[in-house]
């Protein structure tokens, strides 16, 4: 690869909003362009694509405000961060946890290209409950949360309290919260429907990225980036040396504290894509979430700005 060719690009969406299979594919085509990407999977979580913990991002993301407003400053150690993820000249980096903050993330990155995936909400929640997740993973994250949230929108203020026993509307709140912010306040970032991601490829053919014969939709990239069936490792992503001689609880008390780890790794893309295999006829688990209406109000809000952005966009 030339060293002066560049192509960044930053996907942003909350949890189960099919982020895995636009990054993988996205990814796929700049390493065929280039020989080479840089992935930088969910880094305020993991250190790489196959899920190890990151100290280092995980502690930028509990000192950054969830919702920071276009004037807001981040901290010195949040851009030193990022920058580090844009490291790379040509990577992908995906975040689940910053749709409040992308206007600061590529101010410091500088993606080329900044994607929004918005999905359903009812398909979110459902998605959660069938894996037992949440899209907000302890109390602390929540009093976050609805520290940053109450006073935007009143009608909301009322559910965002520490405690809150119902968890369909931890999630929801999350949810609502961090779409909102982003489809209010992001710039320059192209936000897209879930049920239309053909958009990704519109997009991706906009910018000049050949799609080598591949769609979105080919079964390989549905979900498949912790594995080596469509990108492989270059080299393996090196973990700090101390954590080889420091106990287990000493380590951790250090990279809490003074660590700056590495985040993502680079790949190269597999020559030959695997064929789709047999579609498994078992049972699947489905989980459907009843109608509600603070749901269902909170929904509407966002599909309709939805609407408004993608239509100003003229994707396509």
């Amino acid at each position: 690869m030339n060293p002066t060719e560049s192509f960044r690009i930053n996907i942003y969406a909350v949890g189960r909003s099919g982020t895995k299979a636009a990054q993988l594919w996205l990814a796929y085509l700049l390493a065929r362009r280039y020989g080479a990407v840089w992935v930088n999977y969910e880094p305020l979580r993991y250190r790489s694509r196959k899920l190890e913990a990151s100290y280092y991002g995980w502690r930028v993301h509990t000192r950054t405000p969830q919702l920071l407003e276009t004037t807001d400053t981040p901290s010195g150690e949040f851009r030193a961060f990022c920058r580090m993820l844009a490291e790379y000249p040509v990577n992908v980096t995906k975040f689940i946890r910053a749709n409040g903050r992308i206007n600061a993330i590529n101010a410091v990155m500088q993606p080329d290209l900044s994607i929004l995936i918005v999905r359903d909400l009812y398909q979110v929640l459902e998605s959660v409950a069938r894996l037992t997740w949440s899209l907000v993973p302890d109390e602390a994250d929540w009093a976050r949360l609805c520290a940053a949230g109450r006073g935007r929108y009143p009608f909301l203020d009322p559910h965002l309290k520490p405690g809150q026993e119902s968890k369909l509307l931890v999630n929801a709140a999350h949810w609502f919260l961090h779409n909102m912010h982003a489809l209010e306040h992001a710039v320059d970032t192209l936000a897209v429907p879930y049920d239309r991601l053909d958009l990704v490829e519109a997009i991706a053919r906009q910018r000049g990225l050949e799609s080598h014969g591949t769609s979105l939709r080919h079964p390989a990239f549905r979900g498949g980036i912790h594995g080596d069936v469509v990108l492989e490792d270059v080299h393996a992503s090196k973990g700090d040396p101390l954590k080889a001689i420091l106990p287990g609880r000493l380590y951790r008390q250090w990279a809490a504290r003074y660590a700056r780890e590495r985040s993502g790794g680079l790949c190269r893309a597999v020559e030959t894509l695997p064929e789709p295999e047999p579609k498994d006829r078992g049972q699947t688990l489905r989980v459907q979430v009843p109608r509600h209406p603070v749901l269902d109000d909170l929904n509407l809000r966002v599909q309709e700005k939805l609407a408004e952005v993608v239509a100003r966009q003229q994707i396509g």
